[in-house]
């Protein structure tokens, strides 16, 4: 309780009115979500946490703890290796590739800019290719390039 009165006392010096607001309603014991009433099988209103905990497990006990089936499916092994065939792009796509990148945004993981890649487009997309061939016949990918980066985008202001 101590803590809550310095933190409400901060927040009234500091000017935060929403801080200061929820600090005293937590303090004289008015703060928090009222409970959704839960229904039992037999439509009555279950009251109690430890009741309600309970029904609720009821529906999950049953949909996960299901005796196996008596026809289960059956799994092909798949073989080692898929069959795929790597046909390097050729110059052109490459150029039309690099062309159809966008100005101005921030180098990937490489740290290639892809206005570096536009200056000149004809020549990057021929060692590009030499290396795209060399990868077909080698079958051996750069490191960077089974690694993925996840990158958490905050949402503009104003949409939900």
């Amino acid at each position: 309780m101590n803590g809550l009165a310095e933190k409400a006392k901060a927040a009234a010096t500091g000017g935060h009115m929403r801080i200061l607001y929820q600090t005293t309603k937590t303090l004289a014991g008015k703060y928090g979500k009222p409970e959704a009433p839960v229904k039992a099988k037999d439509v009555k209103t279950v009251f109690g946490k430890d009741a309600q905990f309970k029904r609720w497990r009821e529906p999950f006990n049953n949909l996960l703890n299901r005796p196996p089936s008596d026809d289960p499916p059956e799994i092909l092994h798949a073989g080692n290796e898929l069959p795929i065939s790597y046909n390097p792009p050729s110059i052109p796509e490459i150029v039309g590739a690099i062309n159809k990148m966008k100005r101005g945004k921030a180098a990937r993981q490489d740290q290639i800019q892809q206005g570096t890649l536009k200056v000149d487009a004809e020549k990057n997309a021929e060692a590009l290719h030499s290396h795209f061939q060399r990868i077909g016949n080698d079958g051996i990918f750069p490191k960077d390039w089974t690694e993925g980066h996840l990158v958490k985008l905050p949402k503009e202001r104003g949409r939900q």
